[in-house]
């Protein structure tokens, strides 16, 4: 019977570990504006709204709570103020998006590969910033404009 009790302990031990876990994810419940472009400088310029959720992402662009696809994130925490994540995600128009981002305090860096439902593969940089971040140095510049154009 002390085995069974001790066997129910362990397993209740590690399920509240594994859960967690996932709590402690310095990307959970963050949302981050980026905008991505070529890897070579060429083509569009590409902007971005993703956010982080029990340890999977969703992305405005690739349109996945319609599609019912979120990623699932692998995370690795580099320090406090930093952590890297990779991803893969597949938009509602069938294009693959792999993503290979570090995030240091409020800014974002990383690689995305984009791959079309044509297969064609495009290699792209990305540079973001937490939403909170984002919306501060919008506001920042409105009031710029607003004080300039008096």
């Amino acid at each position: 019977m002390k085995k069974i009790t001790l066997l129910f302990a362990l397993v209740a031990f590690f399920a509240a570990g594994s859960a967690s876990a996932q709590n402690t994810s310095r990307l959970n419940g963050k949302s981050y504006w980026y905008m991505m472009k070529n890897a070579d400088g060429t083509g569009e310029e590409i902007h971005d709204n993703i956010r982080f959720t029990d340890n999977v992402m969703s992305s405005d662009r690739a349109g996945v709570v319609a599609n019912g696809k979120p990623a699932k994130v692998s995370e690795k925490k580099i320090s406090d103020e930093s952590t890297s994540f990779v991803t893969s995600i597949q938009s509602v128009n069938g294009e693959e998006l792999r993503y290979d981002c570090t995030v240091e305090g409020n800014m974002m860096v990383g690689t995305v590969q984009v791959k079309k439902a044509d297969g064609t593969v495009t290699d792209m940089v990305l540079r973001g910033m937490s939403q909170e971040e984002y919306l501060r140095i919008k506001k920042m510049k409105d009031d710029y404009q607003k004080s300039n154009s008096k």
